[in-house]
């Protein structure tokens, strides 16, 4: 296990050099592996994995993807590479948080820890932008997130109004598709109301468990979205989760979705835009059959 550690090292020693990170690296591990979560179902569709002891001696696993099926697998392992990554040394002026379950590590000791910790946020995307506005908070104006998780973009571009610091880059991707995201520029560009409604358009036409539109990923959404700005209200009730959805809201979702397939038509609901949709592509097998 101490290969890992030594790569987790040079992950630190690299993300606290001058020119990236001038004050602070969050080494946000993982989120919370808990039976309630709805990711719980899909996790259990993947099949259990082997129950490992996770200890300094033991030897590295040789399946990964049997290795980390098994929940407490991988609350172990992070919870070890946690515990010692923080006693790593760090270059004069930087700072290392760590997630440790509910809890957070930091290097050198903080005495003030009350605004990460404990935490109630299961999934490590939203912990990294709790530790972001602690950031902000405590003096930092400029950060950068590092991620290859496009959920974390698009919680940053919703949370940056509220977080407010006077620059916000996300270091995305990997290898030749690594590039720098201008988060702090996407929101001058955008409309504030639209900002904050974004998860939940990202939500909506597939993210996790929520399964996407076939045949209309997120570029599609977005356009549909810019030539139907009506639905943005509806978009705004769901970001208040409400424990019903209004007739009002549903007729202006069902339009969205129906604009996604069809920018022209003329149908309020899904029902009566697929039974179109069926009409007009039987009569084009029908009339390429007679050729």
């Amino acid at each position: 296990m101490y290969a890992w550690l030594s790569k987790v090292k040079t992950a630190v020693e690299k993300s606290t050099m001058d020119g990236w990170i001038s004050k602070a690296a969050t080494l946000t591990l993982s989120g919370m592996y808990t039976t309630c979560q709805l990711k719980a179902s899909t996790r259990h569709k993947r099949g259990k994995g082997t129950r490992k002891r996770v200890a300094p001696s033991n030897v590295m696993p040789k399946n990964w993807k049997d290795f980390l099926r098994c929940d407490e697998n991988k609350t172990d392992f992070f919870a070890f590479l946690s515990r010692r990554v923080v006693h790593l040394p760090l270059a004069e002026g930087k700072e290392l948080y760590a997630t440790d379950g509910s809890g957070v590590l930091c290097s050198p000791a903080a005495s003030y820890l009350a605004c990460l910790a404990p935490c109630s946020q299961e999934e490590a995307d939203t912990r990294l932008l709790l530790r972001v506005a602690d950031a902000v908070q405590k003096g930092c104006k400029k950060v950068t997130i590092r991620t290859v998780d496009t959920d974390v973009v698009v919680l940053a571009v919703a949370s940056f109004s509220k977080i407010a610091p006077d620059e916000l880059w996300v270091a995305f991707g990997v290898g030749s598709s690594f590039y720098y995201i201008a988060v702090h520029e996407i929101v001058a560009t955008m409309n504030p109301t639209k900002c904050l409604t974004l998860p939940v358009l990202h939500a909506f036409t597939g993210c996790d468990t929520v399964s996407a539109f076939a045949g209309r990923g997120k570029k599609t959404a977005w356009e549909t979205w810019k030539s139907f700005p009506e639905v943005t209200g509806a978009f705004n009730e769901l970001l208040c989760m409400p424990s019903e959805v209004s007739e009002g809201s549903m007729l202006l979702l069902e339009q969205f979705v129906v604009l996604m397939y069809d920018r022209t038509s003329e149908s309020m609901e899904v029902n009566d835009a697929r039974k179109l949709l069926d009409t007009v592509r039987f009569r084009s097998v029908l009339l390429s059959s007679l050729k």
